[in-house]
C-alpha cells in the first residue's frame, strides 16, 4: 500500500512539472510574438526615432542591473554591449504625463511619441530561448 502511494505521488509531481513547463513555454511564446526584437531589428527601429528620443530617460533592464540612460550615446553603447552577449530587446513601458503605459509593439511606441508627451521609456534585454530544452536548462521552470 505504501509503495502504491509513493508511486502515485511521484506521478502527480511529474504531471505537475509537465503542466508548469507547458504553461511557461506558452506564456513565453505569446510574449515573444507581441513585442520582442532581435538586436539588429531593435537598432534599426531606434535609428528611425532617435530624434524623438532626445532628452528622454531610457531605462535599460538587463540580467544584472537596471540602468537609466540620459543620452543616446550611452544608450547606444549599452545596446552594443548587450548585443555582444547575444541578448534580444523588448520595449515594455513608457512614462507619460498621464501615467505609465504598457507598450505592445514598436508601432505603439511610435504613436505614443507622436501623440503624448513621453518622459521616459523602459527597455528590457533577455537571452532568447531556442525551445523547451533551453527553458529547462535555464531554470525558468523552477
Amino acid at each position: 500500500m505504501k509503495s502504491n502511494f509513493k508511486l502515485l505521488f511521484t506521478k502527480i509531481n511529474q504531471f505537475i512539472f509537465v503542466l508548469k513547463a507547458i504553461y511557461t513555454y506558452l506564456c513565453y511564446n505569446k510574449k515573444q510574438i507581441q513585442i520582442d526584437m532581435k538586436a539588429v531589428e531593435f537598432k534599426n527601429n531606434i535609428k528611425q526615432i532617435k530624434d524623438q528620443l532626445r532628452g528622454l530617460t531610457i531605462q535599460m533592464i538587463t540580467k544584472y542591473a537596471t540602468t537609466p540612460h540620459k543620452s543616446l550615446k550611452s544608450f547606444g553603447e549599452a545596446i552594443l554591449e548587450q548585443e555582444s552577449y547575444g541578448y534580444d530587446f523588448t520595449v515594455s513601458q513608457a512614462w507619460t504625463n498621464d501615467g505609465i503605459v504598457d507598450i505592445r509593439s514598436f508601432n505603439d511606441l511610435l504613436e505614443l511619441l507622436k501623440t503624448k508627451s513621453v518622459r521616459a521609456i523602459q527597455v528590457c534585454t533577455y537571452k532568447p530561448y531556442n525551445g523547451f530544452g533551453d527553458l529547462v536548462r535555464s531554470g525558468s521552470l523552477d
